[in-house]
């Protein structure tokens, strides 16, 4: 009997290190050339499956990203919004059918049949501000609510409310303010107030163009095969929307919190994550991908690119976050995602 569990133990550990491997030369392919930089987590449960780094978080002092690296993670934010409106509501502070006029008084005729439920799963038809010609001067100051929303009010409707499945940063950016209306705090300190300090999310925050942030890495983009910085953008303009840094390890402190009920209801957390127009919920994507239902998000801004993946079935969690602009992190979301289940079947990847 013995003889047998050492040999099931030395096999398993066998197969483990095959797929260990297999995800490390899943990433290092999108490395080369320093294609892709940043920090890769994999998780099954709350056990560490994966967990590395690649490239560097400053090339001129050559500065190595490591797991603690800080990383912007842009629309993953919106996970962070979505659910601290849901408290709100749960809390009897609002409702997710009140309308958006109710708590933006500049809110246009137009605009006044749009709920906040519609917001947060992209049905609202708002234009989203990155549609604007001039964003590459906007994104360099901050956004004036109405001043923004008399410039968005003169670009066409994407839809009637509750009609199509249209993605907004215009949305979250209201939802931020509607935050910030009902609670009394600003967006970021009700964040850290309510879900970041609570759930011990330390290496999570508002990022901010004048703090000092230790381990925070630099964005960077491509331009002509070559390694650039990437353009300035100020954090207070994508706020709601994608203003958030983290970690890997923070990310999936978040997800075992989320989906294991300690931010929300589970009638809340059902409502977030039932996708609707789009497969989008309310700050997360909901799809099948081979038989497996995933729940996710993508985040992308000035140099930086990430992915949040969870499977709720198998309760994987990807978290992919990276320092240069690029499709890497979806990718690899996606390939990681596939070997890990292998892993936990004793299979092989779908994937090539």
């Amino acid at each position: 009997m013995f003889k047998f569990c050492v040999v099931m133990f030395v096999s398993a550990a066998a197969v483990w290190a095959q797929h260990t491997s297999g995800m490390d030369e899943a990433v290092r392919a999108h490395a080369v050339d320093d294609k892709f930089m940043g920090a890769v987590l994999v998780a099954r449960g709350d056990v560490i499956l994966f967990d590395r780094a690649y490239g560097w978080a400053n090339l001129e002092w050559r500065v190595p990203n490591t797991t603690e690296t800080k990383f912007r993670v842009g629309s993953i934010t919106k996970q962070f919004t979505a659910a601290a409106v849901m408290r709100l509501a749960e809390q009897g502070k609002l409702s997710l059918d009140d309308s958006l006029a109710k708590y933006v008084t500049a809110a246009p005729a137009a605009w006044r049949p749009i709920t906040l439920r519609q917001l947060l799963n992209h049905t609202s038809g708002v234009a989203s501000f990155t549609s604007l010609p001039d964003i590459a001067v906007l994104r360099r100051s901050p956004l004036e609510l109405e001043k923004s929303i008399a410039r968005l009010c003169a670009l066409p409707s994407q839809s009637q409310p509750g009609e199509k499945y249209r993605y907004s940063n215009t949305g979250y950016l209201l939802l931020g303010h509607v935050i910030e209306r009902v609670s009394g705090q600003g967006y970021a300190a009700f964040l850290r107030e309510q879900l970041l300090q609570p759930l011990g999310l330390n290496d999570t925050d508002h990022d901010s163009d004048s703090a000092i942030v230790p381990l925070r890495a630099g964005g960077h983009t491509r331009v002509d095969g070559q390694l650039q910085h990437a353009a300035y953008i100020n954090m207070e303009v994508a706020q709601a929307a994608g203003a958030l840094y983290s970690t890997t390890h923070d990310l999936l402190r978040w997800t075992r919190a989320l989906f294991g009920g300690r931010v929300l209801s589970p009638a809340a957390l059902t409502m977030m994550t039932t996708p609707g127009l789009g497969h989008y919920g309310m700050g997360v994507v909901v799809r099948d991908v081979n038989g497996r239902q995933l729940i996710e998000h993508a985040g992308s801004i000035e140099g930086f690119n990430a992915h949040l993946a969870y499977y709720p079935q198998s309760e994987i969690t990807v978290v992919v976050l990276a320092n240069v602009n690029g499709n890497s992190p979806t990718e690899l979301a996606a390939a990681l995602g596939e070997l890990a289940h292998a892993e936990a079947t004793g299979g092989t990847s779908t994937k090539p």
